[in-house]
């Protein structure tokens, strides 16, 4: 994959959906917040809550890859934004998506609790899962961790956390965009 070289990334190894998965719920599952948040949507467990929007992308038909990002700042800012409602409704303006430094120059980024508190704690490691449409990575996983990037970047902070991305191609021109996967009733 050309992308390694223009995002730098290293290749750790193959991957499938299950595994991806797996690394997302023991990252996030346990969180209070997210419990609120698909509780509050009519979903019964994390799991069914996130299964639902992957569900969206064909994510288990996929062939995925694990990644280390050697260089955060330098490269999540050129990410783009996953093609979620509440994030065109709320940070793109009209537009179908955003790079992360697009997004970091916005001031209601710049002035959002979840993202800010992001940027004062960031883990000391973590893990974003992206899609590759056309040469370009759409995170589909941790939309605020990189817009946090993406303002530690442009504040010209150090960051020093091992990051590592699941990456698979999607294998149409465009990601769809989405609808709220809420309620489920």
């Amino acid at each position: 994959m050309n992308l390694e070289k223009k995002y730098n990334l290293e290749f750790i190894k193959k991957s499938d959906w299950q595994e991806v998965f797996d690394l997302w719920r023991a990252q996030e599952a346990h969180l209070e917040k997210w419990k609120i948040h698909y509780k509050e949507r009519g979903y019964n467990s994390w799991e069914e809550w996130r299964k639902k929007g992957a569900e969206q992308f064909g994510c288990d038909k996929l062939d995925w890859g694990i990644y280390k990002i050697k260089n955060p700042l330098g490269s999540v800012p050129k990410f783009f934004g996953g093609p979620f409602a509440g994030w065109r409704d709320y940070f793109y303006n009209g537009k179908k998506t955003k790079s992360f430094a697009q997004l970091a120059q916005l001031k209601k980024v710049q002035e959002h609790k979840g993202i800010t508190d992001i940027v004062k704690k960031f883990p000391k490691k973590t893990s974003l899962v992206g899609l590759i449409v056309k040469n370009k990575i759409f995170i589909i996983e941790g939309m605020h961790r990189s817009t946090a990037i993406a303002l530690i970047n442009k504040s010209k902070q150090k960051l020093n956390s091992d990051i590592i991305i699941a990456l698979a191609k999607f294998n149409k021109k465009e990601l769809p965009q989405l609808k709220r996967v809420y309620p489920i009733k």
